[in-house]
């Protein structure tokens, strides 16, 4: 459990350093981060609650990040990838790029396999539940994400 909540916080502090480094509002920066630990801590929680495997987690938790910063951005009026990025740039794979090209200097093509299917499945699920809420969006743009409906 200690565990869980260092690795939160270290997380909150990643999203909300990334967010200042792309040069975003300080107002904003603490939200950044916020979302970037929420996304981290659904991605991470959900396999052990739910049984599921990681891009099935990643899915869910860049669909939960985009639905939030959609009601976010609607309500306090900012563009909505500036939320979205930092609070997905915690999910990103790169350790799995990284094991791939490691195991490719070794001339390990299984492992090479292994690692780069699974960050491509990982980095697909996100686009797919950033692309979930968008469709949502449009076909529920009246009711639901609409805050003056």
């Amino acid at each position: 459990m200690e565990k869980l909540i260092l690795q939160a916080f270290f997380c909150f502090i990643a999203s909300t350093f990334f967010s200042i480094l792309n040069n975003i509002e300080k107002k904003y920066c603490l939200l950044c981060g916020t979302l970037g630990m929420t996304t981290w801590l659904t991605y991470t929680i959900l396999p052990s609650i739910l049984t599921i495997d990681l891009p099935t987690s990643a899915l869910i938790a860049s669909a939960i990040l985009s639905f939030i910063t959609n009601l976010i951005a609607k309500y306090i009026i900012i563009p909505e990838s500036i939320l979205n990025i930092s609070g997905i740039i915690t999910i990103v794979p790169g350790g799995f790029f990284y094991k791939c090209i490691n195991f490719l200097a070794e001339k390990n093509f299984n492992g090479a396999f292994n690692s780069g299917s699974k960050a491509l499945l990982i980095g697909l699920s996100i686009s797919i539940g950033i692309m979930i809420n968008g469709i949502l969006h449009l076909i529920f743009k009246d009711s639901f994400f609409n805050p003056n409906h």
